[in-house]
């Protein structure tokens, strides 16, 4: 049988071990759903050689030991990043690669020209996860990230660093294809260096952002995906499947095998184009072939294959959402209001240290009033001198918050 070009191209696709994927590389990987898999795909931030890697809502400041304010207004979303701090942020995307796969992230020019630093690091084979970027502020002043825009109504996600991909020498893998002597050590989303910042002392100021970020960290550690209509759905046609490939197969029920696969239209595509796509593609595979259908079991066993990948795909991008969903349930969002509800958002993010302060200032005054009564002072000129003081202390610091967040 003589191959095609694209089958040759297919074929030899790692002849060299180093080739680096481009555009077309990525999007093929998605539609086949083998070597790459990115979970959700968006064909948007497919650039070039590479592909654009957006933020989640999660983003942990290393110098205020929290995770920082999402600002939601209409015209985007974005964090605000202090003079100098850095942020560890959780990408938007789950990638899962083969053995014979690795990567290189890079920063974005746009990015490095408003004021964060550079971004160079390597991405393992056999890598399944998001990931942990860190982005820093290089200026002397707070930067404004912006995390996603809005144009005509619709909000899309900004690329925040690049990832790009190449095939490497299968012979870094065993005959089983085992890594064991690549020493790959990195856990998924870099949880275990989630865990160490989680786990460092409590912290007087940001003290319950602190724990939040705690308690997210642990629930991510431990994460399992729920039962949800989607997965009951999708677990539904993969069953379904199976009695298509046995019908085919096995019992040569071509007529079965129609009935089976026409009887997934209740299923809801609006989200799932792909899997719409393929189910119709094989559906006039099958009228097509009729009568030679069981002499290409092969093709007929891919095609079917293909489908269970594609099922397997939405139960992979349901579960990344569920985590999405866990992650902005322990997020601080701001809207656009007023300077007194900013004002009650810092004294409720600062509580702990607020009743210390209170406390300090209840024996300040209890030691001031034993002062007065053995030294015969005013105590009123006593009094409203500390008092103003510690109100004008007291101020300044809610501000400066305030100014901060």
């Amino acid at each position: 049988m003589v191959m095609n070009q694209n089958e040759k191209a297919e074929n030899n696709q790692y002849e060299n071990p180093y080739r680096q994927f481009s555009t077309g590389d990525i999007k093929k990987f998605r539609k086949n759903l083998d070597t790459v898999i990115i979970a959700p795909y968006n064909e948007k931030q497919v650039k070039g050689v590479g592909y654009n890697l957006t933020a989640s809502n999660m983003i942990y400041s290393l110098s205020k030991h929290k995770l920082l304010t999402i600002y939601d207004y209409k015209d985007g979303r974005y964090f605000k990043l202090k003079s100098k701090d850095t942020a560890l942020v959780l990408s938007y995307e789950y990638f899962s690669l083969d053995s014979n796969v690795a990567g290189n992230f890079y920063s974005r020019v746009r990015r490095v020209s408003e004021g964060l630093g550079h971004i160079s690091t390597t991405l393992d084979p056999n890598w399944k996860g998001m990931f942990l970027i860190a982005i820093n502020n290089t200026t002397k002043h707070t930067l404004k990230v912006q995390i996603s825009s809005v144009f005509e109504g619709k909000e899309e996600k900004n690329g925040i660093a690049t990832v790009v991909l190449k095939g490497i020498n299968n012979e870094c893998s065993d005959i089983n294809g085992n890594l064991d002597n690549l020493n790959l050590d990195n856990p998924a989303m870099r949880i275990d260096i989630l865990k160490e910042l989680a786990h460092e002392p409590s912290h007087v100021l940001h003290n319950s952002g602190y724990k939040a970020f705690k308690k997210l960290v642990e629930k991510l550690d431990k994460f399992k995906p729920i039962d949800t209509e989607i997965t009951r759905d999708v677990n539904k046609i993969k069953e379904k499947l199976i009695g298509i490939r046995n019908a085919i197969m096995y019992e040569n029920d071509l007529p079965k095998a129609k009935s089976l696969i026409s009887s997934l239209d209740w299923f809801n595509f609006d989200k799932n184009d792909e899997l719409k796509i393929k189910i119709n593609d094989f559906k006039v595979y099958l009228d097509y072939e009729n009568h030679q259908l069981y002499m290409e079991r092969n093709e007929v066993n891919k095609k079917i294959s293909l489908l269970k990948k594609e099922c397997d795909y939405i139960l992979l991008c349901e579960k990344v959402s569920q985590i999405h969903d866990l992650i902005n349930s322990h997020v601080n969002y701001h809207h656009k209001f007023g300077i007194v509800k900013k004002a009650l958002l810092t004294i409720n993010d600062n509580i702990t240290f607020i009743i210390l302060l209170l406390t300090l200032i209840f024996f300040i005054f209890l030691l001031f009033n034993i002062f007065v009564q053995r030294t015969n002072e005013n105590p009123a000129t006593l009094y409203s001198s500390i008092g103003l003081a510690l109100v004008s202390t007291f101020i300044n610091l809610v501000v400066v918050k305030v100014n901060n967040k």
